[in-house]
């Protein structure tokens, strides 16, 4: 997720890259963490898709949106967007469009992405990484604990044999592949619930969902139940192991299942929460030793942060329920579940995990619990001559609590404070300095599971995941009863920290042996899921990261909780990420036939044409763009830093804008002339350009302190109208440049501005103007054109037709985790402007109303790239068809045109890189 870069000791400016989370709020903050997250439209409520608040049972109505009273809203603004029914609805109409054109060829990259020493950031010796790894359950009927269902973003998959072959069972079966929560019924094996869209807060792994299904032959069908649950994602499902009722956790709220899965309807909370996202159940836990016993939490995770002059969530915390979910109360013993350096709103996302061993298990129950306040920003700082520092590191975690009496007190068992002085611990040896300590993203990664066979160990998974032993309160080793040791571990300290050139033509130096705690090679950071199984010959556990899925064999270990017992290290996983699930937020082809692939926290792949690939550019891919050969290249990170090759990142140069400060944000675009590969443009509060190429920055012999640069400034935009300008998509080729202006970008909850989405106004700025000459990297002729029709969205794609520089096509996306109404933002989704910006006309016409994260003009025809598909129509025509067949089943935020105009590369949300030949 968030992955930190050392890059100018001189100067001590650190990079914050992650494609979901800001490291520190009080320098700058990410793009794709700062939260997005909207509230319901108004059309929404009207069509009633959220049921009642009723007490207890409720039969479920005569039509899938169950009837009832609508929420209240927020101001006169609900969002909506991307939930369920919206988006089974988008899936059918595109569905419904006639395709065109021959099949799409899956390109990988196979086998997971590798580290290869010497090669970009390869020093920080992660393992095999794939996509993000969102859910997984190991199936309790399975005595050898080999079978295990493995959620990513990409779909869902099923191994028979520890994770030595995995295999896609949803492919083709369900509208949305993306996985938030999956479980097997405890007495049938071949009953599996499985709970779409993933909602952790972030731009780059939110993927909206189309409610719950129900498989009952193991996963070779799927059925959807008419009357479903509702919210943008599942974050959880639990299946009583007693009876076979269903519980399931979604955005709005938690629902409920008495007839095996066929049917669904919702169970009040007292929350008192008004507006549907105050709803937010992220964990169940029913008590092994009393299945009438659940537990669950309400935890959005700003808790009590107002949102247009309301509190959004009043009630979070946890509720317990003694009569199998019908009915639930709030638990007194909320009130422990803080400590003294906790902010005022200690409650936000809580895991759960109960001990399910029978001596001495009984009663155990796990807490880990973020800071609702300080995800709002309640960060306690420090003046400092350079920047404000915050004291805590920036956490987000309030800490890790034990209960052994089933949830009527607690006792802290660690907090940020205490990770940190774990031996071998990343986070603890290098970032908190950096304001990044231990659970700084405990919104967006946070799980908690007990061990198998001892009631005193457990697991958490924060930004590294840990174990712990109990070994109770009057322990004098341990200060609040249980140690810990890391498991999955960041990265090679060294290697992280000394990417890239801070020892000048070096990629990064791994740590010496010397240093074995902070050295070696561990999985990925960011830890979102885990389970464990009993095996015969001990357990398996089993992790989800931002870098895949991964597996360990119990041995013999001997760490700071234990000697010589039955456990997991750091250094001894297996990668199952076989398959092409990578997250790739850019992508391209290079003249050999190759891809690069800008990932999600997973830098940038070089995909060979056998789709194997490894990486050559770290921290979160962003942008990449073809040079002059397969091994002369660009790529980016957060930010606007734009590195560069000549030998397929054996060495990196260093070609970011010398004024990138100057308003640059986590996507802030840059462009390469696609008819020159030393032409560059780049835009956020102001507009540069060079055309020096690699050559652009000279360093001192260091490679640390810029001494000279060709970069030029050729526009700056006057007074913004809200805000400040930032920029969201850019096009140069010769003498013609394009930019997208906004400001602002896109309305969130962080800012409040989610409550008026008008304020999103999007400007075209250009050099093409009448009667005037204009010139790569010259700020002659540039204006801002009258940008008059366009909706209140950000433009993603600018392509400009090639025989009248006047005439250019857009394409629009809200880029708001959770969408918004079409009534208030605009439905328009592609536009197109013949007086160089100007006036701007719909272009829309059939394609399905949701996000254009791309669009290319090739041979006088579009071709967008969006939320549901890939569309093409003649270009002025607003008559789409869909392009190809064979595609995935998830959203396409990428795809550009080979240079050669033979190949169209599209980037697969959680599927990896497709290729699409033109036959002429």
């Amino acid at each position: 997720m968030s992955r930190v870069r050392l890059l100018a000791a001189a100067s001590a400016a650190v990079i914050v890259a992650g494609s979901g989370a800001a490291i520190a709020r009080s320098v700058g903050g990410g793009e794709a963490h700062a939260p997005a997250i909207g509230i319901p439209s108004a059309e929404f409520w009207s069509h009633r898709l959220f049921p009642a608040q009723t007490l207890g049972d409720r039969e479920a109505a005569d039509t899938d949106a169950d009837a009832g009273e609508a929420m209240s809203p927020i101001g006169n603004v609900l969002y909506q967007g991307n939930t369920d029914q919206r988006f089974l609805k988008l899936t059918r109409q595109a569905a419904k469009l006639h395709s065109t054109g021959g099949a799409w060829k899956n390109a990988g990259p196979f086998g997971g992405v590798r580290d290869i020493a010497g090669v970009g950031s390869g020093a920080e010796l992660l393992g095999k990484v794939g996509g993000i790894g969102t859910a997984m359950t190991a199936d309790p009927n399975d005595k050898s604990g080999n079978t295990v269902y493995l959620g990513t973003i990409g779909g869902l998959y099923k191994t028979t044999n520890g994770g030595r072959t995995v295999h896609n069972i949803t492919e083709g079966k369900i509208p949305r592949e993306a996985v938030g929560a999956i479980a097997v019924d405890p007495h049938n094996p071949k009953v599996l619930v499985l709970g779409t869209g993933v909602s952790i807060f972030t731009l780059s792994d939110d993927a909206a969902g189309t409610g719950v299904y129900v498989s009952r032959n193991g996963g070779k069908t799927w059925t959807r139940p008419r009357h479903n649950t509702h919210g943008y994602g599942v974050n959880a499902v639990a299946i009583d192991p007693s009876n076979g009722t269903i519980l399931v956790g979604t955005t709005y709220g938690l629902w409920r299942s008495t007839d095996r899965g066929h049917s669904f309807h919702r169970v009040l909370l007292p929350d008192h929460a008004r507006y549907g996202l105050g709803n937010w159940v992220p964990s169940i836990a029913i008590n092994p030793f009393k299945p009438s016993e659940v537990t669950v939490d309400v935890g959005y995770a700003f808790g009590k942060k107002s949102y247009g002059g309301h509190v959004v969530a009043p009630g979070n915390g946890l509720y317990r329920s003694e009569n199998y979910g019908r009915t639930f109360s709030y638990m007194p013993s909320n009130s422990q579940l803080t400590q003294p350096l906790a902010s005022k709103d200690p409650l936000g996302r809580i895991s759960l995990s109960y001990s399910t061993v029978q001596d001495g298990g009984q009663g155990v129950l796990w807490a880990l619990v973020q800071d609702a306040g300080r995800a709002a920003g309640q960060h306690l700082t420090v003046d400092n001559p350079v920047l404000p520092i915050p004291v805590d590191g920036n956490t987000e975690l309030t800490g890790l609590f034990r209960s052994n009496d089933d949830g009527k007190t607690w006792a802290l068992q660690a907090d940020s404070q205490t990770l940190t002085t774990t031996l071998g611990s990343t986070t603890a040896a290098a970032l908190y300095p950096l304001s990044y300590s231990e659970g700084v993203q405990a919104s967006y990664n946070n799980w908690v599971l007990a061990d198998g066979k001892d009631p005193n160990r457990v697991y958490l998974g924060l930004e590294e995941a840990f174990t712990g032993e109990y070994h109770g309160a009057t322990n004098t080793n341990a200060r609040l009863g249980t140690t810990f040791a890391p498991v999955e571990k960041y990265a090679d300290i060294c290697g992280f920290l000394t990417y890239f050139n801070t020892i000048p033509n070096s990629n990064g130096v791994s740590c010496p042996s010397v240093v074995p705690e902070y050295g070696k090679g561990t999985t990925h950071p960011d830890q979102h899921s885990a389970a464990i199984a009993v095996t015969p010959n001990g357990e398996r556990l089993y992790s989800g990261n931002d870098g895949g899925w991964w597996a360990q064999n119990a041995h013999s270990v001997t760490d700071q909780t234990g000697v010589a017992y039955q456990g997991f290290d750091n250094s001894s996983w297996t990668s199952l990420n076989a398959p092409a699930t990578v997250l790739p937020w850019d992508v391209t082809r290079l003249q050999d036939g190759s891809y690069l692939l800008a990932l999600q926290d997973n830098g940038v792949a070089h995909v060979m044409p056998n789709g194997r690939s490894y990486q050559v550019c770290g921290g979160d891919g962003v942008y990449v763009f073809p040079g002059a050969n397969a091994h002369s290249y660009y790529c980016g990170i957060d930010g606007q830093t734009i590195l560069a090759t000549t030998d397929d990142f054996k060495h990196t140069i260093n070609v970011t804008p010398a004024d990138n400060a100057t308003g640059a944000t986590f996507l802030s675009p840059w462009w390469v002339d696609r008819s020159n590969p030393n032409h560059l443009i780049a835009a956020a509060g102001n507009v540069d350009e060079t055309t020096a190429g690699m050559n652009s920055n000279t360093y001192d012999p260091t490679e640390e302190e810029l001494l000279t640069s060709t970069w030029k400034t050729v526009f700056t935009p006057g007074k913004a109208p809200n805000g400040t300008w930032d920029s969201s998509a850019v096009f140069t080729q010769g003498k013609v440049s394009y930019v997208a202006f906004c400001s602002l970008c896109r309305p969130s909850l962080a800012t409040g501005s989610a409550a008026t989405p008008q304020v999103v106004i999007p400007k075209i700025a250009t050099n093409i103007k009448p009667h005037c000459t204009s010139a790569p990297a010259s700020s002659k002729c540039w204006h801002m054109a009258a940008s008059k029709g366009l909706p209140h969205e950000q433009i993603s794609e600018i392509q400009v037709d090639p025989k009248n520089p006047e005439t250019i096509y857009v394409g629009f996306r809200q880029m708001i985790v959770m969408g918004a109404s079409d009534k208030i933002n605009g439905p328009e989704k592609v536009m197109v402007s013949h007086d160089g910006g100007n006036t701007f006309h719909n272009l829309t016409g059939n394609m399905p109303i949701t996000d254009v994260h791309r669009l290319i003009l090739r041979a006088g025809h579009l071709y967008a790239a969006t939320d549901v598909g890939v569309f093409t129509s003649k270009a002025g025509s607003k008559h789409w068809l869909r392009l190809g067949k064979g595609l995935p089943e998830v959203t396409f935020r990428s795809m550009a045109l080979s240079l050669d105009g033979k190949h169209l590369v599209l980037g697969a949300y959680g599927r990896g890189v497709w290729d699409y030949t033109f036959r002429h």
